[in-house]
């Protein structure tokens, strides 16, 4: 056999090899090629003119064409590969729903990036790719830890209407899309947090906290644990975001010590009906995070006339502290006789989470969530309205409906938590 087609189809078979990323670097590769040129250029210099000028071109062709393989193989090897997760120990899957019904839940990414879920929190991975991954936290409390691999790193947390950009970050954050608070407690790295009340964005570094109540335009950043301290428990608990106290005086009863009176003799035991009468009632209960208590109280006043005499914003105060007690039924109730005296909008959103997540009646939940978007097309939570629409609907095998709520979210929200939820509606 010729020298040069020798060589050359020593060259192929180093080829072939290429699909096996450790057969051979690509210096060996390179090595052959060169020495595939070589001897063709001698052979075609020993024999002149009578040299097949074929075996030549094919030479040159198959080592041009080992070239470009080596450097399409090599930047094939070298590109990064795409985050993949497990939730709990099983493997997840983009837009799925990742519930935590009454335990912690924990998700692992691939790059080492670890969050939990709190008791009752929601959460969805909706992007996973070489770079990083963004996350939907519907409701509830996560903790985050997020791996640094690069200058392209690029992770997200989006809570209702904010977006939470996170480097190489610890950090805490809990949502209630009801009362739309939100809290973020940063332990170490920075992130920026964009969204309403923030023109600009905010960002955060280790030893910061921040609370933001939408409803009541309050923002607060205060320190928080520092980076040494140990990572902020995970908690169920959403409803105990309240705004600052303005003052120290406005500190909760139970964290101010009672004034010494020395001079003063003890005073008897009241009698219990002075006590009765000096218990909080269900509406302080509840302003002060005490959502069982506050439940308990109201059922003691009798729940069926706090239902016919409360005000709206009364009513949705008990909803929410049903809600938090694990009570759904009365809830819906409380939101039902909110409606029937005037509150839109948000009352829809949550009968919808209600029976969607807790009453399981999806179709009903369709409806309700149908209505909030009607009531407040362009509310802060109408993002989260219509991604809920279309995994409901296919759940439900109504794919045409999920079709046009699609549709309709990615016209809004082309770049949105659920924008891969919907595109996969689309089959696209």
């Amino acid at each position: 056999m010729d020298r040069p087609m020798k060589a050359v189809r020593e060259l192929s078979r180093k080829v072939a090899e290429i699909s096996d990323a450790t057969a051979e670097s690509a210096e060996v590769l390179e090595t052959a090629r060169r020495r595939a040129l070589q001897d063709v250029g001698g052979s075609r210099r020993s024999r002149g003119n009578g040299f097949r000028s074929w075996q030549v071109r094919l030479a040159f062709a198959v080592a041009t064409a080992a070239a470009a393989a080596i450097v399409l193989w090599s930047g094939w090897l070298a590109q990064p590969s795409a985050l993949e997760y497990t939730v709990d120990g099983s493997r997840g899957a983009i837009g799925a729903w990742i519930a935590a019904p009454s335990e912690p839940v924990s998700v692992r990414f691939s790059d080492g990036t670890k969050i939990e879920l709190a008791a009752e929190a929601r959460a969805r991975v909706t992007r996973a790719d070489e770079d990083g991954a963004s996350v939907l936290l519907e409701r509830g409390s996560l903790r985050a830890n997020v791996v640094h691999q690069s200058d392209a790193t690029r992770w997200s947390l989006h809570v209702g209407p904010f977006e939470i950009v996170v480097t190489g970050t610890e950090l805490a954050v809990v949502w209630d899309p009801t009362l739309e608070t939100l809290l973020v407690t940063m332990v170490e790295g920075r992130v920026v947090v964009t969204g309403p009340l923030l023109e600009g964005g905010r960002s955060l570094s280790a030893g910061e906290r921040l609370k933001i109540d939408v409803r009541m335009q309050q923002i607060t950043i205060s320190a928080g644990p520092s980076a040494e301290s140990s990572p902020p428990a995970v908690s169920s608990d959403v409803g105990s975001i309240k705004p600052a106290p303005s003052a120290p005086s406005a500190a909760p009863q139970e964290l101010r010590a009672p004034a010494e009176e020395p001079s003063r003799k003890p005073e008897s035991t009241p009698h219990p009906e002075a006590t009765n009468a000096a218990a909080p009632g269900w509406r302080e209960l509840a302003a002060s995070g005490k959502p069982k208590e506050a439940l308990e109280a109201a059922e003691r006043e009798g729940f069926g006339g706090v239902l016919a005499s409360a005000s709206p914003a009364d009513l949705l105060t008990l909803a929410d502290a049903a809600r938090y007690a694990g009570d759904f039924p009365k809830a819906k109730a409380s939101l039902l006789a909110a409606r029937q005296r005037g509150a839109k909008g948000r009352s829809a959103f949550l009968l919808g989470k209600l029976c969607a997540d807790h009453l399981g009646s999806p179709g009903e939940a369709v409806a309700w969530l149908s209505t909030y978007l009607a009531e407040e097309p362009g509310g802060s939570l109408a993002e989260q309205a219509l991604g809920r629409l279309i995994e409901l609907k296919q759940r439900s095998g109504d794919t045409a409906g999920a079709r046009a709520s699609a549709e309709t979210y990615l016209a809004r929200y082309p770049n949105g938590a659920f924008a891969p939820l919907a595109k996969a509606a689309l089959g696209n």
